[in-house]
């Protein structure tokens, strides 16, 4: 198996995991119920570890594309942009959970603010991966496509 074929396997996980951390995040805040915000966070940062390797595999998928799908470069180029932006986001994410995770085997409590970070931080995660999942989709799926060319900054 090479590195584009990993992308490609590795690149559902961040974008399933952060939504599913989400409704446990809330879940336990609605329900009071620390166990469902420790999972939540714990998920954070396993998409967060995801979120590495797909970024990195990336250029490998990158070069079995661009041999059958010439025309794609600059799908290509928007999906890379949007992956860069998501890898930030996510691990900033995945570090604040480490850090709440840490605060809270300490025996310390956890301030609002900083839980509204993570919220905030979860929903721009959630947004900027679906975005650049949505990118990626367009390199090969036409029908997803449309009309659309991406116009290269380049």
């Amino acid at each position: 198996m090479n590195l584009g074929l990993v992308h490609l396997a590795l690149n559902h996980f961040p974008v399933v995991l952060i939504p599913v951390a989400m409704g446990f995040l809330f879940f336990g805040w609605a329900l009071k119920n620390q166990n469902f915000t420790k999972t939540a966070l714990w998920l954070f940062v396993v998409a967060g570890t995801f979120a590495i390797p797909t970024y990195f595999t990336g250029e490998s998928a990158e070069e079995l594309i661009e041999h059958v799908y010439p025309k794609g470069k600059s799908f290509i180029h928007a999906h890379e942009e949007a992956a860069e932006l998501s890898l930030i986001v996510v691990e900033v994410l995945a570090c604040l959970s480490c850090g709440i995770l840490w605060a809270l085997v300490k025996g310390k409590k956890i301030v609002k603010p900083i839980w509204l970070t993570l919220a905030i931080l979860s929903l721009f995660s959630c947004l900027t991966l679906l975005d650049t999942s949505h990118k990626g989709g367009m390199i090969h799926h036409e029908e997803v496509r449309g009309q659309t060319e991406v116009k290269s900054e380049d």
